[in-house]
């Protein structure tokens, strides 16, 4: 297993206020948290919109889960299968084994 911060993660919107401006209006970020410990910030303001950051940060929240599942698909997958190949690497990519 790599040595991240080990999941569960869930994500979360954050409590700010409502702020407006001439070129955005923010009403938060959303947080990946383990546990009280916040893991990463999603920012609503930055052109993506509030729904696409929460989506973000759902699939962030994830991360720890696909890995899991990936690493298991790995150990018990047939070689040969597509599907074990694109399993290799994302799960590269996740550990930060790929250029």
């Amino acid at each position: 297993m790599s040595d991240h911060t080990p999941g569960p993660w869930e994500a979360r919107k954050s409590v700010v206020p409502h702020i407006e401006n001439e070129s955005m209006v923010w009403d938060g970020d959303f947080i990946v948290w383990d546990g009280d410990a916040p893991i990463a910030c999603v920012n609503c303001c930055d052109g993506i919109g509030e729904e696409r950051a929460e989506k973000n940060a759902n699939l962030i929240a994830a991360a720890p889960d696909m890995l899991e599942a990936l690493e298991t698909l790995l150990e018990e997958g047939d070689t040969n299968s597509t599907a074990v190949l694109c399993a290799e690497q994302a799960v590269a990519k996740a550990k930060g084994e790929t250029e």
